[in-house]
């Protein structure tokens, strides 16, 4: 059960049947980011950065005017100078809107914290603009999380998307030519 690229699926869902059921019934959508903060990861198109606006900032509000709530959770550490850009941003929206954004320095893949976020989230969102393997889409997966992102190489076989197969689905792709108004 450990496959090729090195991700124990057996020993995650092991450890998440052990974790209670109730992870994923409350009522707040709970998005996650768990990753390698650089430029290829595209988190800078989340953050308002490079000339866009800030989509997390705007669903915030958006939800917050429809009398609904949203939360972000962003594990991870900068690994480039956008990423240092991105993560001083992270940390200020988290200032912002301490109810909704949530950073965190890395977390060690396979235990127990890490696993419960994989469980707890509604989705992963991997808005990267290159992904050679693209290991934390299928840890997020493996541990029962739809994940969602661009239709790019590394992200294609493991992403099937629930549009095109609602039966077998694990997340959705869009076009990576797709930019946000």
């Amino acid at each position: 059960h450990l496959l090729a690229i090195g991700l124990d699926a057996l020993g995650m869902t092991n450890f998440a049947s052990k974790v209670a059921s109730s992870e994923k019934a409350h009522k707040t959508p709970l998005l996650l980011f768990m990753g390698r903060i650089v430029k290829q990861k595209g988190m800078q198109f989340l953050v308002g950065l490079e000339g866009g606006k800030n989509i997390l900032e705007r669903l915030i509000l958006e939800a917050r005017a429809d009398g609904k709530d949203i939360k972000f959770v962003f594990i991870g550490e900068p690994g480039d100078s956008v990423g240092e850009e991105v993560y001083r941003s992270l940390l200020k929206l988290q200032a912002d809107y301490p109810a909704n954004i949530f950073v965190r320095g890395k977390i060690k893949g396979g235990t127990q914290e890490w696993s419960m976020l994989l469980k707890g989230a509604d989705l992963e969102i991997m808005p990267s603009i290159a992904e050679p393997r693209g290991m934390a889409n299928l840890e997020a997966i493996a541990g029962g999380t739809p994940v969602v992102g661009p239709d790019l190489e590394g992200l294609r076989t493991g992403i099937i998307d629930f549009d095109k197969d609602p039966e077998h689905g694990n997340g959705f792709k869009w076009d990576p030519k797709f930019t946000a108004d």
